[in-house]
């Protein structure tokens, strides 16, 4: 997270859970499946949250089947998208 003064606090691994998806809860089938949680301690007014993401599938979750979900943050402001 960017402080509004321009420093930098980086979240430390500790603040990072892995967390079965919401799906697994309805369809056992997907409890393969996980989320990432991080906890973003000192997060204010004014200051700018940053993050990036990678992912890498090397394999299919269902055999001969690729599919992807995009979650997006619909109650915050964006002001710039990389």
């Amino acid at each position: 997270m960017r402080k509004p003064d321009d420093s930098l606090v980086v979240s430390p691994p500790e603040n990072f859970q892995d967390m079965p998806a919401d799906v697994t809860r309805e369809a056992p089938f997907y409890s393969d499946i996980q989320e990432k949680h991080v906890a973003v301690k000192g997060l204010g007014p004014g200051d700018v949250l940053e993050y990036r993401v990678h992912w890498q599938r090397t394999k299919p979750l269902a055999p001969g089947q690729f599919w992807l979900e995009y979650n997006f943050a619909h109650d915050g402001i964006v002001l710039a998208a990389c």
